[in-house]
């Protein structure tokens, strides 16, 4: 990996030290350039906007092959939450309880919590990672879903998703990851590690724009659910051409039996446009590069970290984390705007750094 090129593709970093994809994914040119064409596009609405609506369809191909699924499991939204929030709707029509942990981000515990009916159970953390039998000993016959961040928000805890989805299935569960921290960084596999469903937004580790993400559901759950927020989209393809082209017939509904029934409508166009180039340059460098390149960078914060008896956040063991290091300190925002001001780019997060 020819790491000076590719610096030269992020702008940025000619003036900044960026640290800060956890909470924003940098913008490189590729990303740039295709929103600067996808807009010229739609001046002309000629051959190349035919061109861009090919290439965001392509963008679930790209997506897929990201975390090892089939296009054909891949439906649009919007952001994670939304996502999350749709998994949480289909899966929770009966009594019984969430299993999910005390680290993980709000929203992976707020579409849980929304519902009246379900316990949400949060499994401890001891020194910042959630191990796997405290998670597992919450798991019981009732338990409709185990959901998870893959790489915790704050500190990079990863989770061992293979042993997750075989506990969950063990009882039962749905296995829900939320992708986000993870996608894009490191290699996936949903097949492998026994995902049922999956959300991820854009705008982190993907380095796309903000406003696109991806839906996964697995292949034979697909028709298995009512559609929580439907659209269009989520309509028999034969009904929606009637309802289109023809006349109104909506008086017996049928839902589509494809993935893009669970999509909430229409889509943000340049966002995807903008997430496929992204993805694009992401595959062609290599997961597999990127991610021994961020476990270098890890491991030498945290080494350098301890070093100066930083308090760390994030898990020492180099197989407990990805991609996030966090340390405590201190007045954390005060932090984070005098390293801002000296062109540094940091989150604070949870007491730290």
């Amino acid at each position: 990996m020819n790491v000076e090129r590719i610096r030269e593709e992020f702008p940025l970093t000619k003036d900044y030290i960026y640290f800060n994809n956890a909470a924003t994914g940098a913008c490189s040119t590729h990303v740039a350039e295709a929103l600067k064409e996808y807009a010229e596009a739609r001046l002309t609405l000629g051959q190349e906007a035919s061109l861009w609506n090919e290439r965001i369809v392509e963008s679930k191909r790209l997506f897929a092959k990201l975390i090892g699924a089939k296009e054909s499991e891949i439906a649009f939204i919007p952001n994670t939450t939304a996502g999350l929030n749709t998994i949480s709707s289909m899966v929770c029509t009966r009594k019984g309880n969430v299993v999910t942990t005390d680290i993980g981000f709000p929203s992976n515990v707020l579409v849980w919590l929304k519902h009246g009916h379900i316990e949400t159970r949060l499994a401890k953390s001891r020194e910042n990672k959630v191990p796997l039998e405290e998670i597992s000993r919450h798991i019981d016959g009732d338990t409709i879903a185990v959901a998870v961040d893959q790489v915790g928000w704050f500190n990079g805890f990863k989770h061992d998703l293979k042993a997750l989805g075989e506990e969950a299935h063990k009882k039962g569960a749905y296995f829900v990851v939320d992708a986000i921290q993870s996608v894009g960084s490191m290699k996936i596999d949903v097949r492998r590690d026994e995902i049922d469903f999956l959300s991820a937004g854009s705008y982190k580790w993907l380095l796309g724009p903000p406003g696109a993400g991806f839906l996964y559901v697995r292949e034979d759950l697909i028709d298995e659910f009512v559609p929580p927020f439907p659209s269009i989209n989520s309509m028999d393809e034969e009904q929606l051409d009637r309802n289109i082209y023809d006349a109104f017939d909506l008086y017996q509904l049928k839902f589509s039996g494809k993935v893009q029934r669970y999509e909430l409508g229409t889509i943000s166009d340049a966002s995807c446009a903008g997430t496929w180039a992204s993805m694009k340059m992401i595959l062609e460098l290599g997961i597999d590069q990127i991610e021994e390149r961020l476990r270098e960078l890890d491991q030498y914060l945290v080494d350098h970290l301890e070093e100066l008896h930083m308090p760390m956040q994030s898990p020492r063991e180099e197989q407990s984390r990805h991609g996030i290091v966090n340390f405590k300190i201190k007045n954390n925002r005060e932090l984070e705007k005098r390293l801002r001001a000296k062109k540094i780019v940091v989150s604070a997060r949870v007491g730290g750094i």
